[in-house]
């Protein structure tokens, strides 16, 4: 197990070249290849056996790489169908000397001035947020979204429920939260009485956020019922729509009615960054804690989440855990904050570009407008457009709703045939009591990767596919 400085240093050689002819020798589309049976069959090789392998280092790398090659490639710049893991580079050496150092960073003695430097970190983005360190705001770094909602839930029941009454609590979201959230309320023993409160529709100038006026009747009610109220999530930043719900009227509420606020921000909230501020971001502060995922709108690579939150000295669910706090330093002290700001003001940018060219293609209907870096469309092709004269967005009809499926579905698979970008589907509930969920294309500008060229790249192969679905549809009948 053993290595002298100079076989290790051959090995760091031969894998920095691995990784850098992988990065950049390269050609890849950022559609998912399909790993074909001969490819499945080959996986034997890759079991766990009591003696060492006969394969060289370049061999067991070689292998990896290939295995690289499946599944969705998130750092093509064409990249815009989910949440993107670009993995800033900067970012993945700090985790290398990290790895290296394997110092213990879950208490102050064991490593004083990396704790210290993480420390740092967190201070400089709880003020992102403007939240109000003299007053004890601090935070953690976490693995991400799910680990930073569990600490949420967690830190407002033991604040606001005894143990004894943990059943009768209860939490009000919209359609728009994340997975993430139900799931932790389950670890915490509180998901009895999770309360899905209206989000406004789709046609409205505030869509998919909550409704305010919904959300206080219930909590009445709930009250009146001998229940106990006691947290309310607020999406900043839906990854669906990206809508951000009204946190200083839901913050009005939360005081109210002594609420805990907790922001889902893990998609949404380092747009703080940018000046000037987006103005439904400047109320952060106003929660008791915030999710932020750094492997998100922050570039990092994956497994680098953000949970603040005001007057907790304990406050992580780890004991023992990486130096975490490298990959957010390094990256900031090369590159200093402006940058990223910078870049995340050219996602914003880019997106309403793409807005305003997507609304002048025939049958294109935009579902949700971007708030920050989403929008969400569909076709309607010309047979049924005379359908959509009145209300664009949505005909309560079970059949016109099933062509429109298949007909954006085909359409999805002819814009991500192209090569050049990849755009996913989601679900939506265009207005809170539908039945029914209806599909919809969904563009994510999101990776530090992605730039003017790739937008337009987008936006013809939308064009294109258009044209050419609406043409075999027409042809077809």
């Amino acid at each position: 197990m053993e290595l002298t400085r100079t076989e290790f240093e051959q090995m760091l050689e031969t894998t920095c070249q691995s990784v850098l002819k992988y990065l950049f020798d390269r050609k890849f589309t950022p559609v998912q290849r399909k790993i074909t049976p001969e490819e499945q069959q080959d996986n034997s090789e890759l079991t766990i056996s009591k003696q060492p392998t006969n394969q060289s280092l370049q061999e067991l790398l070689d292998r990896i790489m290939t295995a690289a090659e499946s599944g969705r490639n998130s750092r093509h710049p064409g990249y815009m169908q989910y949440m993107p893991s670009g993995g800033l580079l900067h970012s993945v050496l700090s985790d290398l000397v990290g790895k290296c150092l394997n110092k213990y960073t879950g208490y102050y003695m064991g490593a004083p001035d990396l704790v210290d430097l993480e420390c740092k970190v967190i201070r400089w983005l709880c003020s992102v947020f403007d939240l109000d360190l003299d007053s004890g705001a601090f935070g953690i770094l976490t693995t991400g979204g799910t680990a930073s909602n569990l600490s949420a839930v967690l830190m407002a029941r033991d604040k606001l429920l005894q143990p004894n009454i943990f059943h009768l609590g209860c939490v009000y979201w919209t359609k728009q939260t994340h997975a993430s959230c139900i799931k932790s309320c389950r670890i915490a023993g509180v998901a009895q009485n999770v309360r899905i409160i209206p989000h406004k529709p789709a046609n409205s100038d505030e869509a998919f956020t909550i409704d305010l006026d919904e959300l206080e009747k219930q909590i009445q009610d709930d009250h009146r019922s001998n229940l106990c109220p006691f947290l309310i999530v607020a999406n900043v930043g839906s990854v669906d729509t990206g809508a951000i719900d009204d946190i200083q009227g839901l913050s009005l509420l939360a005081k109210k009615y002594q609420l805990w606020l907790h922001a889902d921000g893990a998609y949404g909230a380092y747009f703080a960054l940018v000046e000037p501020i987006p103005k439904a971001l400047e109320s952060l502060n106003l929660c008791d804690s915030i999710s932020a995922d750094l492997h998100k709108s922050f570039f990092l690579p994956l497994g680098t989440g953000f949970f603040s939150n005001v007057n907790f000295a304990e406050l992580s669910l780890e004991l023992t855990r990486e130096i975490r706090g490298l990959r957010v330093w390094l990256p900031l002290k090369l590159l200093g904050s402006n940058t990223f700001a910078l870049c995340l003001k050219e996602k914003l940018d880019l997106i309403q570009y793409l807005h305003s060219e997507l609304e002048q293609i025939p049958g294109i209907v935009i579902i949700s407008k971007p708030v920050l870096s989403i929008l969400t469309f569909r076709h309607i092709p010309k047979i049924l457009r005379h359908l959509f004269e009145k209300e664009q967005r949505v005909v309560q009809d079970a059949n016109v709703e099933s062509q429109l499926l298949a007909h954006n579905t085909q359409l999805l698979s002819s814009i991500n045939s192209r090569g050049r970008v990849a755009l996913h589907s989601t679900k939506l509930y265009l207005n809170h009591d539908d039945e029914q969920a209806v599909m919809v294309i969904r563009i994510v500008v999101l990776s530090y990767l992605t730039h003017r060229t790739q937008v337009d790249q987008c936006i013809s192969d939308i064009k294109d596919s258009c044209m050419t679905i609406d043409t075999q549809t027409v042809a077809s009948m």
